[in-house]
């Protein structure tokens, strides 16, 4: 199976683009997509291909038990993503870069193209590389840990297929995106149909990652959009074990929302479009908040498990272990000292900025009265501010 590609959506998306977005710098910016995305898909079909050929073996890869690390934004997703993948006997997940190249061949060529350099240039394109990393992703290192070598969302992955949900924050345009939050309730032909296309592509790709990486390891995924998909996941991945991060939301709504208009903002968004999107985005927090809840009612504890970003943050060693042990995955002795390193990082934490709810026009007891069953059941308080 290859990337498949939405032209319709694509079409739609960019022509709206074109057509209303007439400043300079954003139409560039659009003009850059509107080539840049095909091409990553072209590239990624040619390679995908090019695998049968060179990498046929790939195929006999298995997919056992992927772990997926869902939950709404800014809840540890990416602190506990981070620390499972560093039981690399165990686990293996894509990085950054790779996340451009769903094909073997694609990774392997660069990997030959940096050996070359390290061996032939003593590492000068790669030094010219962190150096053009380092730049463009010192803003957004302030928020949110960024990198080509560091693992990443898995959703932009699916990016340039034109049926990914992240389509938004470049295209402003709620009635051909928003519905695309919430994958398992599409319900038109042609939804099912994409969202078969997708999950194909996804499995495809993921064996070919487990081929890279040796063949006996687990799949592991983080993705917060993909909460809005966990029946889509569970009908694709039939053992699928799932992680939900669960964290105050008085914490994570306002938190997403701040960094999400920054970045509407330096997309060039108007003031009138940013305040549309921000206030999808409020009503999709708190599905993100409820339909876990609802969608792992029925699943077994060793299939599901919930865990307080708290907990998470004052023990990392603690946290992991109970959560690798409840999915049954032993901790091995190498991993549990890497653990009881971060333990020990862990202590030097600082408390984030706390933003506030009432300046995208929200409540405390708005949030609270939407998700009774959640703070039911984790008892979150309001926060302490850090202003």
């Amino acid at each position: 199976m290859l990337m498949p590609f939405d032209l319709r959506r694509y079409l739609s998306l960019f022509g709206r683009s074109f057509r209303d977005n007439p400043q300079p710098k954003r139409f560039l910016r659009i003009l850059v997509l509107a080539i840049g995305f095909p091409l990553v898909n072209l590239f990624g079909n040619l390679g995908m291909a090019l695998d049968y050929v060179f990498f046929p073996a790939f195929r006999r890869a298995k997919i056992v038990t992927p772990v997926f690390i869902i939950g709404h934004a800014r809840s540890g997703t990416t602190l506990m993503h981070t620390l499972l993948s560093r039981d690399r006997e165990r686990f293996t997940a894509w990085l950054t870069w790779e996340l451009t190249m769903p094909s073997i061949t694609q990774k392997q060529l660069v990997r030959w193209v940096m050996a070359l350099d390290r061996e032939y240039l003593g590492g000068w394109l790669e030094r010219k590389i962190t150096a053009i990393e380092d730049q463009a992703f010192a803003e957004g290192r302030r928020m949110h840990p960024m990198g080509l070598r560091v693992p990443e969302e898995d959703a932009f992955l699916m990016i340039p297929t034109f049926m990914q949900c992240q389509l938004g924050f470049w295209f402003p345009y709620p009635e051909v995106v928003t519905h695309l939050y919430y994958m398992d309730e599409h319900t038109s032909d042609r939804d099912r149909r994409n969202r078969q296309k997708l999950m194909r592509f996804y499995r495809a790709a993921i064996q070919r990652q487990i081929y890279l990486t040796g063949g006996d390891t687990v799949f592991l995924s983080k993705s917060p959009v993909f909460t809005g998909s966990i029946k889509t996941l569970g009908e694709a991945f039939p053992d699928a074990r799932f992680i939900v991060m669960m964290r105050n939301p008085y914490q994570t709504i306002p938190s997403l929302l701040k960094l999400m208009s920054r970045n509407f903002r330096a997309m060039g968004f108007e003031k009138a479009e940013v305040a549309q999107q921000i206030e999808l985005l409020a009503e999709q927090c708190l599905h993100y908040y409820r339909y876990p809840l609802e969608a792992l009612a029925d699943f077994p504890t060793d299939r599901a498990i919930f865990v307080s970003y708290t907990d998470l943050i004052e023990s990392p060693s603690r946290s992991v272990a109970a959560t690798c042990a409840q999915l049954g995955f032993e901790v091995s002795p190498p991993y549990d000292e890497i653990l009881r390193e971060e333990e020990k990082r862990s202590k030097q934490h600082r408390a984030e900025h706390v933003y506030s709810l009432e300046e995208f026009g929200l409540t405390r007891e708005e949030i609270r009265a939407a998700l009774p069953e959640a703070f039911g059941r984790f008892g979150w308080q309001q926060p302490v501010s850090t202003e």
